[in-house]
């Protein structure tokens, strides 16, 4: 567990210290999408969870790219697997940190939508309850998807650039099964849910075995 929080640290640190343009680039992405959560008409049933889903996996994807895919392109990550950390802490810690974070800018989101709702946007337009559990399991479910499949694929892929179109293939498969059964047979959303967190658990299995089994090409010798 402390070799996770180092990990966690790090990660943390580097976040911090990164290039102030991109806090602005997360500012303007939060007021944005908080306004279109403001705005949204409760008649549409799919578009909230839709949106609210796919936000998921433009900030999941996007601290995954930092977290696994320029580490790995950069060398860094091969100096950080040698440091004599355990490769499992090292997984969990950079994957606590990309859900961490991408679950508190959702929970900024909705409440910038909910005051915005409050305060700003007229009632008539301002229909959607988005403090509702329903809507705070799926983002939580679609987040462990899209960071344990970015933990994946991160090895796997041999571009890893390519983690964003995979995360949206494969929420998009979910959102798409959810929405063909739907029309048949009413179902809940909490079972998108369930079924996005038992994906993640999946693919956290699987990245955990890439991250054991990836050979280092270049030890680092201290």
């Amino acid at each position: 567990m402390s070799q996770c929080l180092i990990v966690l640290r790090k990660e943390w640190l580097n976040f911090v210290c990164s290039d102030r343009s991109v806090f602005f680039i997360y500012f303007f992405l939060v007021a944005g999408w908080g306004m279109l959560l403001a705005t949204m008409d409760r008649g549409g049933s799919l578009g909230s969870p839709l949106w609210l889903v796919f936000f998921s996996v433009i900030i999941a994807a996007n601290f995954s790219s930092t977290v696994f895919v320029s580490e790995r392109m950069s060398g860094s990550l091969e100096i950080l697997l040698t440091s004599g950390l355990s490769r499992a802490a090292i997984l969990w810690g950079k994957m606590i940190f990309v859900m961490a974070m991408t679950l508190v800018i959702g929970g900024v989101c909705v409440l910038s939508a909910s005051v915005l709702q409050r305060f700003i946007v007229p009632p008539e337009i301002a229909r959607v309850s988005w403090f509702q559990w329903t809507y705070l399991a799926l983002y939580a479910g679609a987040t462990f998807l899209n960071t344990a499949s970015s933990a994946c694929f991160s090895v796997w892929l041999p571009n890893p650039r390519l983690l964003h179109f995979v995360n949206i293939l494969l929420v998009g498969a979910i959102m798409g099964g959810y929405v063909a059964l739907s029309l048949t047979y009413p179902l809940s959303l909490f079972i998108v849910a369930i079924v996005m967190a038992a994906a993640g658990i999946l693919f956290a299995w699987f990245a955990g075995r890439a991250f054991e089994g990836e050979r280092i090409i270049k030890p680092v010798i201290f």
